[in-house]
């Protein structure tokens, strides 16, 4: 199985990975990193990072002690995370391509499997499930998955707060699409404009999670309101400020209106 070639060359041309986690996304990635920590028990684990780009997630546990291999579609970000590695202290344990729908271990092999971005870029359902299924296989029995999705709302208020596309009928009309089917289709209609990619309605990550025959334990609103919050960076030096944002965006998390708002939603469930 192959990933869409067009989503392949959006990386690759965008570099975007290389630096988003520690930029505009910082926020996104403290959270993921505060929600992993609490199913992190002392003992080393196996882990998998599956669609892990540059490495991000899978360096951070591989520094923790884990055992942690990554795949990515996406040549230029296997390169890098090898890079990454090299510098580590800990490097991984691998580091190779691959494709969320067929994956290159044995079953049951992991204690936690990452799945932080093949979730957005398989269109049709059948496909997500797919995914959803390879690691579920390769996960222990009592095993926990992580399973990332972008909300369906977060394109509409990426143009009106970031403004990633002018505000027009034609771009009105994209938006209302999107809504209605959850696709975003890539286009030229801006040099911000994101690849193809697929956007969840909470309710549709359920289902999905139930069809692949796992548990979900909860969702999580990644990053909840805090992205829509003007001058970020300088607010985020406050110590007291950070910290006051990271609790209260904790405390209500999972609570369904939130999950609208975030950009990111964060399914947690066991096999």
């Amino acid at each position: 199985m192959e990933m869409n070639p067009e989503i392949i060359k959006y990386y690759t041309n965008s570099r975007v990975e290389l630096n988003r986690l520690n930029m505009r996304s910082l926020f996104e990635k403290v959270r993921t990193q505060q929600i992993i920590q609490r199913y992190l028990p002392k003992t080393s684990l196996r882990i998998l990072d599956v669609g892990g780009a540059i490495g991000v997630y899978s360096l951070w546990l591989s520094n923790m002690g884990h055992e942690v291999h990554l795949i990515d579609p996406v040549p230029l970000h296997v390169d890098e995370a090898k890079k990454q590695s090299q510098q580590s202290n800990r490097p991984l344990s691998s580091i190779n391509l691959g494709e969320a729908r067929g994956l290159e271990f044995e079953d049951n092999y992991f204690d936690i499997v990452l799945l932080f971005g093949p979730l957005y870029h398989l269109i049709q359902k059948k496909e997500r499930i797919a995914a959803l299924l390879e690691s579920k296989r390769v996960t222990r029995k009592g095993g926990t998955m992580f399973c990332a999705v972008i909300s369906r709302f977060a394109f509409l208020f990426d143009v009106f707060f970031n403004g990633i596309m002018e505000v027009n009928d034609k771009s009105i009309d994209s938006i209302e699409r999107h809504i209605n089917s959850g696709q975003i289709r890539s286009s030229n209609e801006s040099p911000g404009s994101f690849t193809t990619a697929y956007a969840h309605q909470p309710d549709e990550l359920k289902e999905e999670i139930a069809a692949a025959g796992l548990n979900l334990e909860r969702l999580i609103a990644i990053d909840g309101f805090a992205w829509f919050l003007a001058n970020f960076e300088q607010k985020w030096q406050n110590d007291e400020y950070k910290n006051s944002l990271l609790k209260i965006s904790q405390s209500i998390e999972s609570n369904e209106s939130v999950l609208g708002t975030s950009a990111h939603i964060m399914a947690v469930v066991t096999k």
